[in-house]
């Protein structure tokens, strides 16, 4: 589930239907929990942010596009950025997990502008060098091993770019979501 800056929450549901965003109480957001009706059963302690909602903290403007290079099978089709450019950039975003392992996936476009990004979560390094250049557009994903969350509730995920590869002309970064997939879904209490 991922807190959204418009109070809402996105979960996924582990049946494969349709996401769905649910307005959810204090107690709710408090406990990382959304309620979907009569299928509370069906929802996963999955969390997976979508990039529009990243808050820039070093750099420019939060920035999005539809790629129309080919291939064009992006994620989602639509990626964000930061229009500034600059070694030293960095956004985060707020969201709520629950304690527990994780594997932290990462969607967006590599391309020849690109720089390496560096991720932390509650301060804490969780990767690194995450390098986005390629000399051919297109999409990528990145996913990590284990990453242990430790206490329930909200979390700050951070990016920073981090240097880049020495063929790439830039430290763009351009992403379309992140997201946190458990090691197991154990029954919900």
């Amino acid at each position: 589930m991922s807190l959204h800056n418009d109070h809402t929450a996105e979960a996924i549901r582990s049946d494969g239907g349709a996401l769905t965003l649910v307005d959810l109480t204090a107690a709710q957001m408090a406990a990382g929990i959304a309620h979907a009706g009569s299928d509370d059963e069906n929802w996963t302690r999955a969390c997976r942010i979508f990039c529009d909602v990243f808050d820039i903290t070093t750099g420019g403007t939060l920035t999005f596009y539809t790629p129309t290079t080919t291939p064009t099978n992006v994620a989602y089709n639509i990626v964000a950025y930061d229009n500034n450019n600059a070694d030293g950039d960095s956004f985060d975003v707020g969201l709520w997990l629950l304690a527990g392992t994780y594997t932290f996936d990462v969607y967006g476009e590599k391309a020849s502008n690109r720089g390496k990004l560096d991720w932390t979560l509650d301060g804490v390094s969780i990767v690194t060098g995450q390098d986005w250049y390629s000399a051919v557009i297109g999409p990528a994903s990145f996913s990590t091993g284990s990453i242990t969350v430790t206490g329930d509730g909200y979390h700050k995920l951070t990016g920073t770019v981090n240097g880049k590869n020495g063929s790439s002309i830039g430290y763009y970064w351009g992403l379309t979501c992140v997201a946190f997939i458990p090691a197991s879904y154990p029954a919900r209490s």
